[in-house]
């Protein structure tokens, strides 16, 4: 119970999700095919891939180059502060792109 309540935690997050993929080395991964947490992963990241972030609110923080204001001050004080890039369609190919290629592939083929 407790484990389905975190595994849906991280399903729940584009960043906590691509990151268990990432992490699922030659030794874990027949585990976790077996446990069907890298198909649930891969459907997760898919369905938010397709959806428009902007209608659930979600934070798509990996996809915009953001900064905090501190970090946009120049020498003099005066704020850089720039607007935010608008999120197109592909904001989530450079995230995956760090897939090892089989997970790669299955993803772009449930896409």
């Amino acid at each position: 119970m407790q484990t389905e309540s975190f595994l849906n935690d991280v399903f729940s997050n584009w960043a906590d999700t691509l990151k268990a993929l990432e992490t699922c080395d030659d030794q874990v991964l027949p585990y976790a095919e077996e446990l069907h947490i890298i198909s649930r992963c891969i459907d997760s990241l898919a369905m938010k891939a397709c959806a428009d972030p902007t209608l659930f609110n979600w934070p798509v923080s990996e996809c915009n180059d953001t900064k905090n204001s501190e970090d946009s001050m120049l020498w003099n004080g005066i704020s850089t502060v720039m607007k935010p890039k608008p999120i197109g369609d592909d904001w989530w190919y450079s995230d995956v792109s760090t897939l090892r290629l089989p997970l790669y592939r299955r993803l772009i083929l449930v896409l």
